[in-house]
């Protein structure tokens, strides 16, 4: 069987239809009309293979936008795919889009990680240089297939999740027009088709921010020992100031400097680093914690969160710098693996391990510790909300954030979802995976 296919684990095949024929036998017509690119107008044959659809789901391939098929998910149908027929009646001359849904009862409608844009050339045999008859003069098309990786989506209720594979987090440009998402590559999305757009070299990163200029993408590695610069532009690397070994970092409001939390020689003692964004000279280093893992800046004020997790309970919790004046709080939390700041960057979300502190951090204290095994959490863009993820489940937990009352419960399809983030602009909810 001839399938094309973007690469080895895509959930969307398609074979030419008229071109597998034209392999199978021996017209000499046909052979060349093949010769010159073009094949039976029979359309093409596509597989769908999604690994995440439930028993009982609607898969519904969709063309231009359009449901043209729909098909009840069947037990072992998800590995082994199922197969659609587009006729060539609905392929005529141009450029289509092929892409594929699928509905689950109680969950609502996601659409596919992939599409494959089909450009299409048709022509008669007789404008191919063909001497044939009236009645032979057949329609032959010429299919290019391509395919590209899409955000798939989620609607249900008042929410609408995207999914996007990733490793690390996600980072969204300040202009408002595009995210970023760490994975095996730097992947840039464009918000508004929530198309990958372009895919850069580096490979699991910290995202840092932006320079002022936009042009420049500050990145760390937690297996180098550098400060990277990456140009968006240009997809040029560039290394940076030496800071150690690093565990995240930001960059200030201003896009002066970069404040980079690292580990001091022996993996324990931890500083905040800070570095002049332009020269990549460290400028000064403050001691926090024991064994700091994560960082957050504030949104509205000159002011970095380091979360450590210690060494036997000594230097745990979350280290509350002053980028201004060097002034350092601690904060009790236990196991602050994660970070995540409500919209106005009065509260502070420390979570991992069996455990969320909540931080007021305008007063630097706890104002609630809440017994929940969590993996990902995020707020709501008005900060009403928050959306916690727990290890290995598919489903995401809405909870209001001043009561800590459960609103809903939200089942998703991925059951390894590495971080939750908020489009501020609309409140979209964006789940990496991987």
């Amino acid at each position: 069987m001839s399938v094309i296919i973007d690469d080895a684990t895509s959930a969307l095949s398609i074979e030419v239809q008229g071109k597998q024929r034209t392999k199978n036998q021996a017209d000499s017509l046909n052979l060349r009309a093949a010769r010159r690119g073009f094949y039976p107008g029979e359309g093409v044959s596509v597989l769908v293979r999604d690994k995440l659809a439930k028993v009982g789901s609607e898969v519904q391939l969709v063309l231009d936008g359009k449901v043209i098929a729909t098909h009840t998910l069947k037990s072992g149908e998800a590995g082994t795919g199922i197969r659609f027929s587009v006729g060539g009646d609905l392929l005529p001359h141009g450029v289509h889009v092929l892409c594929y849904q699928v509905e689950q009862k109680g969950v609502g409608l996601r659409q596919s990680p992939h599409q494959a844009s089909l450009r299409v050339k048709t022509m008669p045999l007789s404008h191919l240089g063909f001497e044939v008859d009236a009645g032979e003069d057949h329609i032959y098309a010429s299919i290019d297939v391509s395919f590209e990786t899409c955000v798939s989506t989620q609607k249900i209720a008042d929410d609408v999740f995207r999914f996007t594979p990733g490793f690390r987090q996600t980072l969204f440009s300040p202009d408002g027009k595009f995210m970023f998402a760490s994975a095996k590559s730097v992947n840039k999305i464009d918000l508004e088709t929530r198309k990958i757009v372009q895919r850069y070299s580096p490979e699991d990163m910290y995202l840092g921010g932006f320079s002022a200029s936009e042009k420049l993408l500050y990145l760390a590695s937690g297996f180098k020992d550098n400060i990277y610069i990456l140009d968006v532009e240009s997809d040029r690397l560039e290394m940076g100031a030496y800071v150690g070994t690093v565990r995240g970092l930001v960059v200030s409001h201003d896009a002066k400097q970069l404040f980079v939390v690292g580990l001091d020689e022996g993996l324990v003692k931890s500083s905040l680093i800070f570095v002049n964004a332009e020269s990549q000279e460290v400028v000064n280093r403050i001691a926090v914690g024991n064994v700091a893992v994560s960082i957050a800046l504030n949104p509205l004020r000159d002011e970095v969160y380091v979360g450590c997790l210690g060494v036997r309970g000594e230097a745990q919790g979350v280290f509350a710098v002053n980028t201004s004046n060097g002034n350092v709080r601690h904060i009790p939390a236990e196991s602050p693996w994660n970070l995540a700041l409500s919209p106005n960057g009065q509260e502070l979300y420390a979570f991992g391990g069996d455990s969320i502190t909540v931080i007021d951090t305008v007063s630097n204290g706890v104002k609630k510790t809440v017994e929940m095994h969590v993996r990902s959490l995020t707020l709501s863009a008005d900060g009403e909300l928050v959306y916690c993820y727990n290890y290995e489940e598919s489903f995401v937990s809405v909870y209001d954030a001043r009561s800590w009352s459960l609103v809903r419960d939200v089942e998703i399809p991925i059951d390894a979802v590495r971080a939750l983030s908020t489009q501020k602009d609309n409140g979209d909810i964006w789940a990496m995976y991987g």
